[in-house]
């Protein structure tokens, strides 16, 4: 019945498995951060993670208009793989960057912030006008 809906079946193949990657990483990273090399306290990891949300805000406005510009799909597609990207620098990924680099995590997660911005803004219109 909802995937009929083809505007609530773009939100659904967007939205919902970039929050689950989220919702995944942060109980892991928040193990990796609290155990050594890295020794953060529970609450400076917890401000790690407010970046996200902060990067997540701070983007959402520019990313509103700049879907009067550009076609949303390619925004859309753009952000998933841009989340992708930073998943790989979050990781922790001994392939690429090694889990060592506090800094790098904290980066990964601010991109990964404006990533989301970028499948949820454009989303929103696509929502609104199915009802």
């Amino acid at each position: 019945m909802i995937l009929k809906n083809k505007r609530a079946a773009v939100f659904l193949i967007t939205f919902v498995p970039t929050r689950i990657c989220w919702d995944f990483i942060v109980p892991l990273l928040s193990i990796a951060l609290t155990s050594p090399p890295h020794n953060m306290t529970v609450a400076h990891a917890g401000l790690g993670f407010t970046l996200n949300y902060f990067c997540f805000g701070a983007a959402s406005p520019l990313f509103g208009l700049l879907c009067k510009y550009m076609d949303r799909r390619a925004i859309i597609s753009t952000s998933i793989l841009a989340i992708a990207v930073t998943l790989f620098i979050v990781g922790p990924s001994k392939l690429f960057f090694p889990h060592e680099q506090t800094f790098l995590m904290f980066v990964g997660l601010g991109f990964m912030g404006v990533g989301e911005a970028g499948v949820f803004v454009p989303t929103i219109p696509e929502l609104i006008e199915s009802v």
